[in-house]
């Protein structure tokens, strides 16, 4: 019984052999494929993808009927998520001559090639934006402590909060598209996680903006005055020293 298996198989390897190559060319990493071929066969009734396997030769399907169109048969496949060449065997048949094929088609990282020049670039933009989020957090919390540009600091801590969120997008963005490693979840979760937290702030300060609405008003109120009496004291002072000079 063993000995007949191990036939079999040696005659499907060779008769697949003896059958059509094909190749399909270059595939980016996560994205579909349309296998297909012209049928080999004056007519062809069906075709069947006997086996397609990753590039450690695990198996992806096997047995599969393709699809016909006239004399072309395809087969769409989007399991592509492993780099390297992919081996696809199978055969076409008119119910009187079988004809098999083998192929393959290589699989490659959706990461973008830079040159060295635009890769400093993307660095320095990278490092820059790092720099002007720790500028605007440091400047903003100094100018908090103060008793009238304290409005200012709160705008340069949320400037800081926004680039927080911006450089986590980057960071995103540069591990997806010029790293070329696997595709993570992490720095995307990251950033929409500083998102919420930003979205959430913010009708927050809504909120207490609006309870406390009448103490804002009070303290802009009692700015105004208080800039009116310096001005007012200014005046009298010059006044008083234009006479004494006359």
């Amino acid at each position: 019984m063993k000995n007949k298996i191990l036939l079999t198989l040696l005659l499907g390897l060779v008769l697949i052999s003896l059958g059509s190559a094909y190749t399909w060319g270059t595939q980016k990493q996560g994205e579909c494929i349309e296998i297909r071929e012209v049928c080999p066969l004056p007519f062809c009734n069906e075709t069947t993808m006997q086996a397609i396997t990753y590039p450690n030769s695990t198996l992806i399907i096997s047995n599969t009927n393709a699809n016909h169109t006239g004399t072309i048969w395809n087969y769409t496949l989007c399991s592509t998520s492993v780099l390297g060449t992919y081996n696809v065997y199978g055969y076409s048949t008119n119910s009187t001559i079988n004809e098999s094929f083998h192929g393959d088609f290589r699989v490659e990282s959706t990461w973008l090639e830079q040159t060295t020049a635009q890769g400093i670039g993307s660095a320095i933009y990278l490092i820059l934006m790092v720099v002007l989020m720790f500028t605007f957090g440091i400047v903003g919390f100094k100018l908090f402590k103060t008793d009238t540009l304290w409005v200012l600091g709160v705008f340069f801590v949320f400037l800081a909060v926004l680039l927080l969120i911006y450089n986590t997008w980057l960071g995103y963005e540069f591990h997806r598209n010029l790293t070329g490693f696997s595709d993570s979840s992490i720095p995307e979760i990251i950033f929409y996680s500083f998102l919420l937290l930003l979205v959430l702030g913010f009708l927050v300060g809504l909120a207490l903006l609006f309870l406390h609405w009448k103490k804002i008003f009070k303290y802009f109120k009692r700015e105004i005055k208080r800039k009116e009496s310096k001005d007012e004291d200014l005046e009298d002072w010059d006044f008083g020293d234009d006479l004494g000079r006359r």
